[in-house]
């Protein structure tokens, strides 16, 4: 092209949106696409191209070639020529974190305009904040890695393995849901939800579900997939312990102990004892009992529970990535069959979805289901602790488990994910209707679901939750959320909105109402909610 045709096409290539919708060109199985990216890409820039957009398509092309060192040149090419450009610095931010640079990577996000309640900005916040290991030069390294102090994290200190063991599974999602497989995750939301058609729900649960991300990281091989390819560039440790997940699969597991004052469980694998090492089953079950940190699944855990989850070892702890899905009665049998003929993830996921279709919609206390929130405006000079207090004492309500904030406005995802620190919960509800879908559903149920679950505190208010025992099992009818200026209500059924409204109106007067939701659950392939 000569020079003024190359300026047009800068032009055009400066509105983000064209340059994404090439970049979406990538996300198939196909490498021909990105072969043909990266030579007209560079026959651009050859051409007297000056604007960043050029650079980042090509970044992006080479990046899914498995060029990783060659992305990141060209990246920092791309923000020469325009440091403001949002894409490479999204981009940027992923290659500094596989590489263990979360300072790097926050950086770039928030060059990138990533708030401050980002899920990934707040991962980052964790990493930074946590504790580095201090040892001898010649001891053993805390970080768990295997090797000399000085020759690991003396030279380059980050925290502890079981600290990370989050961010890692995280950078393994990031690839997912940046490469070719993306569909499959579409596919796989469809299925959990019994849905015939794609829905903006649909999608939202692809790219939010930490189950369906686990089910194609683990039961389609991409978690392998993701080692042969971004391995290289995780900190070694990191890297042996991505190995290692390879060989771990998602399994049937009875709860056999629950501390909720130390906030962990203790799960068993259900599988044969006897069940030799290179079965289909992959690895040789873990015959020992596994104690697992989980402040919200131990909350409403009970002895003879049985979880279709996958263990994962963090170092030198446990914990739970990609979900808990609680089984109800006569559920075991056939689960434990599917997964004995190691399924993909759509066939696991058509299991499950099978099983919420068939599922009577109320919740643990027989009431019908229905989706309710209900908002509040609240004087600007109240303080939102203030206003918790009040209602925690007037109302017997009790903090929320910690864990990544929830979206009011979003229904539950399936299953439920556990991070290291303040993981999140898991469970549905009686007869397969989730408990409690925009925060948390607990016990067993044959389409037990979770949402993920509002933080206590959040970084502007706090979450409380309203506790009650149903047939000697715990359950969470309902949340309030109070941040400054605003409370809102998230709950099922139309008689528990009605008693917290009740209780805003009695401890808190001053609270207006200004919105109120109900969307009864009817069919559920209509639903968008998979529980």
């Amino acid at each position: 092209p000569d020079a003024a045709a190359v300026a047009r096409l800068d032009r055009a290539l400066a509105d983000q949106a064209v340059t994404e919708a090439f970049g979406y060109e990538l996300l198939t199985p196909d490498p021909a696409p990105a072969h043909a990216l990266d030579a007209w890409a560079a026959d651009l820039i050859d051409h007297g191209s000056t604007g960043p957009a050029a650079r980042w398509l090509r970044a992006r092309a080479v990046d899914r070639l498995g060029r990783a060192d060659d992305a990141a040149l060209l990246l920092d090419a791309a923000l020469a020529c325009d440091p403001d450009f949002g894409p490479a610095h999204e981009l940027a931010a992923r290659d500094a974190g596989d590489r263990g640079d979360a300072a790097t990577a926050r950086r770039h996000l928030r060059a990138a305009g990533a708030a401050d309640d980002d899920d990934h900005v707040v991962l980052l916040e964790r990493i930074l904040a946590a504790p580095r290991p201090t040892a001898e030069r010649n001891d053993p390294c805390p970080c768990g890695s295997g090797r000399k102090f000085k020759h690991c994290c003396l030279v380059n200190p980050r925290p502890p393995l079981d600290d990370r063991a989050r961010w890692l599974w995280h950078k393994g999602v990031q690839h997912l849901h940046d490469g070719p497989r993306r569909w499959r995750c579409v596919e796989v939301a469809a299925a959990l939800q019994g849905a015939d058609t794609v829905t903006p729900a649909t999608a939202h649960l692809a790219l939010t579900s930490t189950l369906v991300a686990d089910l194609v990281l683990a039961e389609d091989g991409e978690w392998s997939r993701f080692v042969a390819q971004r391995g290289p560039l995780l900190p070694a440790d990191e890297r042996d312990l991505a190995e290692r997940w390879t060989d771990v699969r998602r399994s049937l597991f009875a709860v056999v102990a629950v501390d909720r004052e130390r906030d962990v469980v203790v799960v068993e694998d259900v599988r044969p004892a006897d069940e030799p090492a290179g079965s289909d089953r992959g690895e040789r079950r873990d015959p020992h009992p596994i104690t697992v940190p989980s402040r919200s699944f131990a909350a409403v855990a009970t002895v003879g529970m049985v979880v279709l989850t996958r263990v994962l070892p963090t170092g030198t702890a446990h914990q739970f990535f990609g979900g808990v899905h609680v089984l109800g009665p006569g559920q075991q049998q056939a689960l434990q069959a599917l997964l004995d003929q190691r399924p993909d993830a759509l066939r696991v996921a058509e299991h499950l979805g099978a099983a919420r279709q068939a599922a009577p919609r109320t919740t643990a206390e027989g009431e019908p289901l229905v989706f309710c929130t209900a908002r509040y405006r609240l004087p600007d000079d109240l303080d939102p602790d203030a206003v918790a207090d009040e209602l925690q004492a007037a109302g017997g309500l009790l903090p929320a488990p910690t864990g990544e904030p929830a979206d009011p406005a979003e229904p539950a995802e399936p299953g439920a994910s556990a991070e290291p620190g303040d993981p999140a919960g898991s469970g549905g509800s009686t007869g397969a209707a989730p408990d409690l879908p925009p925060l948390l559903g607990v016990g067993p149920g044959p389409g037990a679901v979770t949402a993920r679950v509002g933080a206590t505190p959040t970084a502007t208010g706090r979450t409380l939750v309203e506790p009650v025992e149903v047939d000697g099992r715990s359950w969470l009818r309902g949340a309030i959320t109070v941040t400054t200026g605003e409370l809102v209500i998230r709950t099922n059924a139309d008689a528990r909105l009605a008693r917290l409204d009740a209780l805003v109106a009695r401890a808190v007067p001053t609270a207006v109402r200004i919105e109120e939701e109900r969307r009864p659950a009817t069919d559920p392939g209509d639903d968008p909610d998979p529980g």
